[in-house]
């Protein structure tokens, strides 16, 4: 009855972790949309230049130092009560994408990374030797060419799913606001 009912009210909840620029443009349709909609929860968390980006563009996120810990993240993951860990992806010092993926790895949680663009594909989920130990459940990639290219790279197809660059799904909103003169 009661805890029926608020098991039917609880929203799923998403963590979601940018560092880079390119992640944090990329992902930033996807969190408006997902927030606009209102059917789940966000838990927004930034790093270096992620969480500039975020705070001009007005999206509601926490700001985590570079040097977050294994500790730190295993805690967020278990406080915020995730469902899912939606992460941008990195190639920077810290690369704390990876830490999260492998670590909502280990408690169960699914994960999901949105690819932002067409170079350094194994870099972004690979260990220092090369070895592809930090692919989440699945990665959203722009197209194809980038399927075939991470393919070669020795990428399990089955976590591969094309869903376009998001930022161009506000290309037609842009191009709204130019004049012809402008």
């Amino acid at each position: 009855s009661d805890k029926l009912m608020r098991s039917i009210d609880k929203k799923p909840k998403i963590l979601i972790i940018c560092g880079d620029p390119g992640g944090a443009v990329a992902v930033s349709p996807v969190l408006k949309r997902i927030q606009q909609e209102g059917l789940v929860l966000i838990y927004a968390v930034a790093y270096n230049e992620a969480a500039v980006i975020w705070k001009e563009i007005g999206i509601d996120h926490h700001r985590i130092p570079n040097t977050y810990s294994k500790m730190e993240i295993k805690s967020l993951l278990i406080g915020s009560g995730a469902d899912l860990l939606f992460a941008g992806t990195s190639v920077n010092t810290f690369d704390l994408e990876k830490q999260f993926i492998s670590i909502s790895a280990d408690l169960g949680i699914p994960s999901l990374s949105l690819l932002d663009f067409w170079t350094n594909y194994s870099w972004r989920f690979s260990d220092e030797d090369g070895n592809l130990i930090y692919q989440p459940n699945k990665i959203a990639i722009m197209d194809k060419f980038a399927y075939d290219e991470m393919v070669q790279e020795g990428f399990d197809p089955d976590k591969l799913v094309i869903t376009g660059q998001p930022v161009f799904d506000d290309l037609a909103t842009w191009r709204q606001t130019f004049t012809a003169q402008r």
